[in-house]
């Protein structure tokens, strides 16, 4: 397993995802009235939250086509994928499939998007995306 997996570029993009989270980080103990208040706050918020996925996103294509040789339907089958084959936690994996859903808001539907449930995901689901970083830094560097 892994003979054709480039550890260095998903190294790369789980330090892109903790700098996201860090930034994003910064934001979770401010009122929610306030970020909604500033529009610089929740754009930053919007675009953490995009890099993040984006990352994500980048890292479960990688080990769907290099281990698995899998090409996703979209990017939520691709964490799908990844939980089928026990690279993430079946939680992890439906979290994040959820998660590039949102991604999908924030980038195409940008004028539907609820700045409430932007909030909410920023106060209540960061944790998910830790555990997305720390269960593929175990497979992808504690199996080989």
């Amino acid at each position: 397993m892994g003979n054709n997996l480039n550890k260095n570029k998903i190294l790369d993009l789980l330090n892109q995802i903790n700098k996201s989270l860090q930034e994003l980080s910064k934001y979770q103990d401010i009122p929610n009235n306030e970020i909604l208040k500033s529009s610089e706050k929740l754009g930053n918020i919007k675009y953490q939250f995009i890099i993040a996925t984006e990352a994500c996103i980048d890292v479960c294509n990688h080990i769907s086509a290099k281990i698995f040789s899998q090409i996703p339907e979209s990017y939520s089958n691709c964490f799908e994928i990844l939980g089928n084959n026990t690279v993430v936690s079946r939680e992890v994996a439906e979290f994040m499939s959820n998660f590039a859903k949102f991604r999908n808001l924030l980038v195409h539907l940008y004028w539907k998007v609820d700045d409430e449930q932007v909030i909410n995901v920023l106060k209540n689901d960061l944790q998910w995306i830790n555990k997305f970083v720390e269960e593929i830094k175990k497979y992808t560097f504690s199996n080989n």
